[in-house]
């Protein structure tokens, strides 16, 4: 199989009090993939699922720096950062 990594590899900028929602994608590995928040904060208001669904309302503008993972049942895995600004 091939190694798993991530397609999405940036995120569209957002702004505060207005929706957010991304979905995202990866490719390669075995199995059912998931992903989770490795290392720095996301925008106040958001949440991000095992699914990897990046979504909520931010509601404080700024810019926010995070590492995420993604891994499969074997448990291989690959991370990527992520900086994404949230305007006024």
């Amino acid at each position: 199989p091939e190694p798993i990594t991530f397609i999405t590899t940036s995120l569209p900028n957002g702004k505060a009090g207005t929706p957010y929602a991304v979905t995202l994608e990866s490719s390669g590995g075995i199995g059912t993939r998931n992903y989770s928040l490795v290392s720095g904060g996301l925008p106040i208001g958001t949440a991000f699922s095992s699914a990897g669904v990046f979504s909520g309302t931010p509601s404080v503008a700024g810019t926010y720096t995070f590492t995420l993972r993604v891994t499969d049942s074997q448990p291989a895995s690959a991370s990527q950062s992520f900086t994404i600004v949230i305007a006024p």
